[in-house]
């Protein structure tokens, strides 16, 4: 249950890292030195690996993930989920007869409400997991964008979205069944990307 709030302190730790450029600078030597030099990429470059390594990443934990609920190995906070989402889509109100209760009393999440049209049209347990799977990959784009703006290069742009989404605690989050808690990471990022980016708006929004 921990695992989404450490790679959120990791995630918060390297991004502040990344923006402090001065650090960089002194640790990997001085401009222009060749031993120390970035990766040496384009930006269309740098945008084509990062968006690769995303999909490959939603295909791989997507599926996964489905997997494991197509087999009968998911527990039973997906079956509470995704209960829930099919009372939201269907009846507007997210009661769940597996706790008794409305869903909202324990778990409150209107974001779920954004995925009402989604679930009337497709699996309901499937399109949490997908989603869950989309909004942690997305996170790879800020930590490139991140990384770019404070070295100066594309390349260790990439490199830092490499180790995000190579970290074992995303794909664990991801495969876990889904929970609320998983979406915090991507978002967070994007709210962190916002509001250094001078969009203060999409950051509250967020």
């Amino acid at each position: 249950p921990y695992q989404p709030f450490l790679l959120v302190i990791l995630a918060e730790v390297m991004a502040r890292l990344l923006c402090r450029r001065s650090v960089w600078t002194g640790a990997l030597g001085a401009p222009g030195t060749p031993r120390n030099a970035p990766p040496a990429m384009t930006p269309a470059q740098g945008w084509f690996l990062v968006l690769a390594a995303t999909v490959a990443y939603a295909a791989y934990a997507g599926t996964v993930s489905c997997w494991r609920y197509q087999t009968w190995n998911t527990g039973c906070d997906l079956a509470i989920f995704s209960q829930a989402m099919h009372q939201i889509a269907f009846l507007g109100h997210p009661f769940s007869g597996i706790k008794g209760e409305s869903f909202f009393g324990d778990h409150f999440v209107p974001i779920l409400y954004l995925l009402g049209p989604a679930c009337r049209a497709w699996s309901t347990a499937e399109t949490l997991l997908w989603a869950q799977t989309l909004i942690l990959a997305s996170g790879a784009v800020p930590v490139f964008l991140l990384a770019r703006n404070a070295l100066g290069s594309p390349g260790w742009g990439v490199l830092a979205a490499c180790a995000y989404l190579l970290h074992p605690a995303l794909l664990r989050i991801n495969v876990a069944d889904f929970h609320d808690i998983a979406l915090v990471p991507g978002l967070w990022l994007w709210m962190f990307y916002c509001w250094k980016s001078k969009r203060r708006l999409y950051a509250v929004l967020l």
